[in-house]
């Protein structure tokens, strides 16, 4: 539980300096049953895809990024069968990857 709240601050903290404004996420976080909960971002964020995941050491996903064609979303996992929406916001820019450095 420790992880998810690290994790879900860390989010925050993130999405503050990308400058998003909040357009899914309302106070308080939207928490649900899964189905629900991927129910309300499927209607948010048509054409959605999974571009990045946490997991914890069983290699369960702990937090997932979203993006959609104008939207992004973080959730994150709170028990087996309910999920929060934790962070969202728009005009998501994707750009390429730094070369990895290998030694």
């Amino acid at each position: 539980m420790l992880r998810i709240a690290a994790a879900v601050v860390f989010f925050q903290v993130s999405a503050t300096i990308a400058q998003a404004d909040v357009d899914l996420v309302k106070v308080p976080v939207p928490c649900g049953p899964t189905a629900e909960m991927y129910g309300l971002l499927q209607r948010n964020m048509p054409e959605m895809s999974n571009i990045g995941a946490g997991s914890d050491q069983r290699g369960q996903d702990v937090a997932v990024l979203f993006v959609g064609p104008e939207h992004w979303a973080l959730i994150a996992t709170v028990s087996a069968d309910q999920i929060c929406v934790v962070a969202s916001g728009r005009t998501w820019t994707t750009t390429q990857a730094a070369p990895v450095a290998q030694y």
